[in-house]
């Protein structure tokens, strides 16, 4: 449930990451939805495993030099996630409530936000448990009815080479995109569940991302190709159903939105903090980074930042594969190793 909520956020829910990385190219884009597949499961396993490693030699990062990817990639993360959910939220608000001038909603998101992390978070897991199954049920009934609404969009099934080469980069960066936001969700699991578990947990996880992926697809591509223009597609869908269906999923999401933004600003305070030893500078400091990326707006973010974090996510794999190597082979690399005196 961990790997499933950390993945199927408002980006995914709403339908645009699933345009920016896969239905923009057309319905060959769910074979390549099918590669995430293959390689999140792979990636997700390498996680477990490593997670799993470290349980069994709970020595192995103090015997080692760490360069602590993980830990510097972080304050990027946090601060993409948290600025992405605040424009989603004044993006959506604007949409079913009323157009905010000044950045109202965001400035009004962040001071609750300022509130609300300044106590104990465990009330957010919680409801985050309640929230992640309702948006999958949701999901898939929002593009279930959605096949009714109307059939404007051609079968596109594009095999220009310039497009594969597009969609082949864009799957990859999606999947180290989301490897890295469950690394270190799939590294604790790793530490508590059995080895023979591994497989079946990142099969199931990956199966099932899998499946909501393509759904949104062929939800988007069926319907009218100005939608894959929208900031939340799928929840414009929603709209065109029934607007108490529109208005039933804009809550959910916005829920979603809020509550995820809420422990990303709370953990990007936390790594301010490290530096400023000041509660309330950390948390101004961090309200107002997440605020100057959050003008550049959620679908730019999502269509730019995105890939970054991607980047950032084949860079740490490569790492905790290298790690897992000298673990299995037992070599010496970047091991710490005591100064002696040459003797002369």
């Amino acid at each position: 449930m961990l790997i499933l909520g950390s993945t199927i956020g408002v980006g995914l829910a709403s339908g645009q990451e699933v345009v920016i990385f896969f239905a923009q190219y057309g319905f060959i884009s769910i074979i390549f939805a099918f590669l995430f597949f293959i390689l999140f499961t792979y990636g997700l396993i390498q996680l477990l495993k490593y997670g799993n490693m470290l349980q069994q030699k709970p020595d192995f990062l103090k015997n080692h030099k760490q360069n602590y990817l993980l830990e510097s990639f972080s304050s990027i993360i946090f601060l993409i996630f948290s600025a992405t959910m605040l424009a989603g939220a004044e993006s959506l608000l604007n949409d079913i409530v009323f157009p905010s001038k000044f950045h109202l909603w965001s400035i009004l998101i962040i001071f609750i936000g300022i509130l609300a992390i300044s106590k104990e978070l465990n009330w957010l897991i919680i409801i985050n448990n309640i929230l992640v199954p309702i948006i999958i049920v949701s999901t898939v009934l929002v593009c279930a009815l959605s096949f009714n609404i109307s059939s404007h969009s051609d079968l596109v099934l594009s095999f220009d080479f310039s497009n594969l080469v597009f969609l082949f980069i864009s799957s990859i960066l999606y999947v180290a995109c989301n490897l890295m936001v469950n690394s270190k969700i799939a590294i604790e699991l790793g530490l508590k569940i059995k080895e023979k578990n591994i497989k079946i947990v990142a099969i199931i996880s990956s199966l099932i991302i899998f499946l909501l992926i393509s759904l949104i697809i062929i939800s988007l591509l069926l319907n009218d190709n100005s939608l894959l223009f929208a900031d939340m597609p799928i929840v414009y869908i929603a709209f065109l159903i029934n607007p108490l269906l529109g208005y039933f999923y804009s809550v959910v999401i916005l829920l979603s939105i809020i509550t995820t933004f809420f422990a990303t600003f709370f953990s990007l305070k936390e790594i301010v903090h490290e530096k400023f030893k000041s509660n309330f500078l950390s948390k101004l400091l961090s309200a107002f980074a997440i605020f100057i990326v959050s003008l550049f707006g959620f679908e730019s973010i999502i269509r730019y930042s995105y890939p970054l974090i991607g980047a950032l996510g084949i860079i740490m794999l490569f790492n905790i594969k290298n790690q897992m190597s000298c673990s299995e082979c037992e070599c010496t690399c970047d091991i710490k190793k005591p100064k002696t005196k040459i003797s002369q």
